[in-house]
């Protein structure tokens, strides 16, 4: 049975007791109604996970005590910065925790023509969206937690790239081309909605970007990360048949 797992923001030590978030102890208390002695399992984004055990459950804190340090990452092959178009409340935090399970290691929320979520909201959903990527790690077994950057107006982060692959989800696009696995970090720029306009696109191209396409049919814009990142893995990455 898989033990439950926590992301908590303080350092973490053999033996040394550690309170756990009300977020979450809440979570432990009324949810999964683990009562002392359970294990679960904690991390903090720093590397690895510690098997740990509930030594105090009441009404006022919960406490955990790791006992076991397990030095194992699951990172995926691929190191994708995702830039990812602001799309709206539910659909963001959708694309979000599906790119986080996929692999995304810095996700970038962008400002284009077509972002339908004012400026003012955008500018404070940072904190959630981080939390967003929290919940991902884990449930998906990741230990070193992917960023959510500064959103960034469009132009600007096309023009700050320099992975050594740049693609941009375009309709029309053929599909990804048969290569090697790119010896670097990856750019995938992702439209929001209303879907990026041609001078968008075309800007995209001039600064070294490649349209990577995803058949005839028009996907959903929280679905375009989980798909296009399940194709760069299953010509690259984890999902490679290299790999087996």
């Amino acid at each position: 049975m898989t033990l439950p797992r926590f992301f908590v923001q303080v350092k973490l030590s053999i033996g040394q007791p550690t309170p756990l978030s009300d977020d979450i102890a809440h979570y432990v208390r009324h949810v999964l109604r683990l009562e002392r002695g359970a294990e679960v399992i904690v991390f903090n984004g720093s590397g690895g996970e510690y098997r740990s055990r509930l030594e105090d459950v009441s009404k006022k804190a919960i406490t955990v005590t790791p006992e076991q340090f397990i030095d194992t990452d699951r990172a995926g092959a691929l190191s994708v910065h995702l830039g990812l178009c602001v799309l709206k409340r539910d659909a963001m935090d959708n694309a979000i925790g599906r790119a986080v399970e996929l692999g995304a290691t810095t996700i970038t929320p962008i400002i284009s023509e077509h972002v339908a979520v004012a400026s003012k909201v955008i500018a404070r959903r940072g904190e959630h969206w981080q939390k967003v990527v929290y919940s991902a790690c884990e449930q998906c077994g990741l230990n070193l937690v992917p960023r959510v950057e500064t959103p960034t107006e469009l132009s600007a982060w096309l023009q700050a790239r320099n992975e050594e692959t740049r693609l941009v989800a375009s309709i029309g696009a053929p599909p990804l081309p048969h290569s090697s696995k790119p010896d670097g970090r990856i750019a995938l720029l992702i439209g929001p909605e209303g879907g990026l306009t041609g001078a968008e696109v075309n800007h995209a191209f001039e600064l070294g970007f490649t349209g990577l396409g995803l058949g005839e049919r028009i996907l959903r814009a929280e679905t375009v990360p989980l798909v296009t990142l399940s194709v760069l893995h299953r010509a690259w990455g984890d999902y490679s048949p290299d790999n087996y």
